[in-house]
């Protein structure tokens, strides 16, 4: 503002005290104008008079253009400080508000300094409620860490005590499996001497049975046979003793042919006897092969019998199931087994050895049922 009050000193000039009548009163850029205007012509008579017409033209000219340049100037400034006028007010403005801004902020910050210090005082005190919950808290773990130890150290002699009792019980069970081990070969062995008998008595049986079915056929045949010889000797027989019947009551035998006749009748007796002798024996020959048969039958009923018999007084399996079956609750009353692998090929063979013994059993039920419904005095005579 101090430079453009300068500029301003150098371009207007300098006031003539006889023309302005108020020097404290501002002066519009007119009225200026004018009052230096009327000075120029007040002053201008004594200068056209001594240097002539043109002088006092160019003068006029030039006063002109100066009042011009004035009012351009003035002008430019009279913008210029209405510029400055509303800067000034919009900085007393900003200002102003600036200030209450201030104000506000100062206020607040006394209260936030007011909350702040209320959350400080309830931050010590739930601090303090904190720690001293902790350490009760504290106090109640260590004691209930002290308990739970002292629980785990009597399950954990109670857990060596019942483990060392286990441990005698795993070395006596694993003596009593070595043992049915061995009983187990031993059943083997014996099962398969049992199973390779059990092959020749069938493979007998097989044979005795195609024997006797053979001689069954050849016994049928015969019978037969032997029915048509006797059915044809019958015939003829009661043909003969027709025509014998007829010659009898015939009424034309004469007394020339009397040794004739007597020949013919003695033929005749002597045929119906050896035809009679004939059938006796084919009679007695039927009656042996029934006996023939009936004991071949019988004879493959007693090797059925003693097939049975034999697989009945073997060592039974029921024992060893027993045992193991006893060795399973053993196990599972103490919580031990025995090795996975070890444990299922027993079982495996016990199992083979029952589906054996049941295979075989029966098969004995199935020869006692046939020789109960075919022969059963066999039973009450070996009863």
């Amino acid at each position: 503002m101090q430079s453009r009050s300068n500029n301003v000193d150098n371009i207007v000039p300098p006031r003539r005290w006889g023309s302005l009548r108020y020097p404290n009163k501002r002066v519009s850029s007119n009225a200026y104008a004018s009052a230096l205007y009327n000075n120029n012509v007040g002053s201008s008579p004594s200068g056209r008079s001594s240097n002539g017409d043109d002088g006092d033209m160019q003068s006029d000219i030039s006063l002109e253009e100066d009042v011009n340049d004035l009012n351009q100037k003035v002008q430019m400034l009279q913008e210029q400080v209405g510029v400055l006028v509303e800067s000034q007010a919009t900085t007393d403005d900003k200002y102003t508000k600036v200030k209450q801004d201030n104000s506000s902020l100062t206020t607040r910050i006394h209260m936030l300094e007011e909350h702040i210090r209320d959350l400080e005082i309830k931050s010590e005190e739930r601090i303090e409620d904190e720690q001293k919950r902790n350490k009760e808290l504290i106090v109640r773990l260590e004691r209930e860490k002290t308990l739970e130890i002292e629980n785990y150290t009597i399950r954990l002699q109670t857990l060596e005590r019942e483990n060392s009792h286990l441990q005698e019980e795993n070395s006596g069970l694993r003596t009593q499996v070595d043992h049915l081990k061995l009983e187990g070969h031993n059943k083997e062995e014996l099962l398969q001497e049992i199973q390779t008998s059990h092959t020749f008595l069938q493979k007998q049986y097989t044979e005795l049975e195609e024997n006797l079915r053979k001689k069954q056929d050849s016994f049928s045949d015969k019978n037969l046979e032997n029915s048509r010889l006797i059915e044809e000797l019958y015939k003829e027989t009661e043909t003969l003793k027709d025509s014998l019947n007829d010659r009898k009551n015939d009424g034309f035998i004469g007394c020339g042919s009397a040794d004739s006749d007597d020949d013919v009748f003695g033929n005749l007796a002597s045929r119906i006897s050896e035809m009679e002798n004939e059938i006796r024996s084919l009679r007695d020959k039927n009656g042996s092969l029934q006996e023939t048969n009936e004991e071949l039958q019988a004879q493959m009923l007693n090797r059925g019998l003693e097939e049975g018999k034999i697989l009945l007084n073997g060592p039974s399996d029921d024992s060893l199931a027993a045992e193991f079956e006893a060795m399973n609750e053993n196990e599972e009353e103490e919580g031990q087994t025995i090795g996975a692998s070890e444990y299922k090929k027993i079982r495996n063979a016990l199992k083979e050895q029952q589906e054996v013994n049941t295979s075989l059993r029966r098969y004995i039920d199935g020869i006692l049922m046939n020789i109960m419904e075919k022969y059963p005095e066999l039973l009450e005579v070996r009863k």
